[in-house]
Formats: structure tokens, C-alpha cells, sequence
């Protein structure tokens, strides 16, 4: 019994990494879009976000994803993830928002009742933070949480947790934990 129990979990296992499928932003817009990342879907549970020079709303009600990253690498503009309200989203990895682009901002909005928790690390990694115009938002409002397990990390120009031109704001009720 406990040997079929153990295939069972195993090969539930195997069908979940087999299935997750990694979503690149192609365009800014609605995060249940499939126009956003140029595909038939959009990204659900156990898959995998980049999202890489485009605003992203995240519409979904509770998405649980195995990663995310907001990043600057194709040229393309500021790189946003905002969350309507009353939204869940469940990072069982790491975050990362990483630039080195002096010119280009990344933000990251929680909004009002929103959860976003991150189960790894929420890493923040800016080269040319010394820029002008260089900017990293992490919001938080209106009775949102931002939940982070593991470690909350900046590092601008590999000199550790400088905040520089970069600010974390919590308004009006919101949790940083």
C-alpha cells in the first residue's frame, strides 16, 4: 500500500514540473491576458514569471506561481507588477527584481486588501544605482500585505542593503512581515 502511495505522490510530482510552463511579458497589460505574454494562457499554478520591460496588472484572484522575476534585460520600458485589489499571489520561490539599466524603473504595488507573499527570498539586485533616474519601488496600501519567509535583500552595486534611489513604502494600514 504504502509503495503505490509513493508512485502516486511521485508521478504527481513529475506531472507538476512537467507541466509549468515559464511566461515571458511580450506587452503590457492584464496579467489573465494571454496578448500580455504573446501565448493561448496565462501564467497559473507552478508556473514560472518573467515579466521584462511592461506594466502587468495581476487580475487573478489567488495565483500560486513557482517563481518571479521583474527585470529590465530587454530595453524595453519600466517593468511593473500591480495587483488589483483583494488579490493572493503566492510565490513558492524567490522573487528577484534585478536592472542594470540606469534609466529604466522597476515597481512592484501591492494593493488594497492584496496579499503577495514570497515563500524563498524577495532579492532586489540594482547595478548603476548611483544613476539619476534610477528607481526601485516596493508599495504596499490600504490594508495590503507583503510577506516575505525567508530574506528581504537589497543590493545596489553589490555594496549590500543600501536603499540609494530606491524606496520601500508601506501606507495607510499595509504589512511588510
Amino acid at each position: 500500500m504504502k509503495r503505490i502511495q509513493l508512485v502516486t505522490l511521485l508521478c504527481t510530482l513529475l506531472s507538476t514540473n512537467i507541466n509549468a510552463t515559464t511566461y515571458k511579458s511580450v506587452a503590457t497589460g492584464a496579467w489573465t491576458s494571454p496578448d500580455t505574454w504573446g501565448t493561448a494562457s496565462y501564467p497559473s499554478t507552478g508556473d514560472s514569471v518573467i515579466i521584462d520591460g511592461h506594466s502587468i496588472t495581476l487580475d487573478a484572484t489567488d495565483v500560486t506561481i513557482q517563481y518571479l522575476l521583474i527585470t529590465n534585460e530587454d530595453d524595453y520600458g519600466n517593468s511593473k507588477l500591480i495587483t488589483s485589489s483583494n488579490i493572493t499571489l503566492i510565490v513558492q520561490g524567490n522573487l528577484d527584481i534585478v536592472s542594470d539599466r540606469y534609466d529604466r524603473e522597476l515597481k512592484l504595488e501591492v494593493l488594497t486588501n492584496s496579499t503577495l507573499e514570497v515563500q524563498g527570498n524577495l532579492n532586489v539586485n540594482r547595478l548603476l544605482a548611483k544613476q539619476q533616474g534610477n528607481k526601485v519601488q516596493l508599495k504596499v496600501h490600504n490594508s495590503a500585505h507583503l510577506k516575505v519567509r525567508q530574506n528581504l535583500i537589497f543590493d545596489f552595486d553589490n555594496t549590500g542593503c543600501t536603499i540609494g534611489n530606491s524606496n520601500v513604502n508601506v501606507h495607510d494600514f499595509g504589512v511588510l512581515e
